[in-house]
């Protein structure tokens, strides 16, 4: 009995994420079964997404939180008040940006060098 492929479209974000569902689609006909663990792969990225997002937002106000000790009122004129909080938020913005890609990136380091010592 001559076993039939099935052809499944399936839009994901990484390759990895395409190999394991290409070697499930291979492997497993139940067509219910592959839709569910797609369905979970997603709900995986998004809730990564969403942590992601959230910790940046949390770095960059805590960079804005540590900005206020600066007195940023000696650099520039005293009557740019304005321009001086909003060069305060974007230097919040940017440092808060890579403060939270460092972190999020090292940690993916760490758990992918733990895993490759778990194989």
């Amino acid at each position: 009995m001559r076993r039939q492929r099935m052809k499944v479209r399936v839009r994901v974000l990484h390759w990895q994420e395409q190999l394991i569902v290409s070697m499930l689609l291979k492997f497993d006909n139940n067509f219910l079964k592959d839709t569910v663990y797609v369905s979970f792969l997603y709900t995986i990225k998004s809730m990564q997404s969403l942590f992601q997002f959230m910790f940046t937002l949390v770095c960059v106000y805590v960079a804005f939180w540590s900005l206020q000790n600066i007195e940023f009122e000696k650099i520039v004129l005293s009557s740019a008040k304005r321009q001086i909080l909003i060069l305060r938020a974007f230097l919040a913005i940017v440092i808060g940006y890579f403060v939270a890609n460092f972190f999020l990136t090292m940690g993916n380091l760490i758990i992918s060098f733990s895993q490759s010592f778990q194989r």
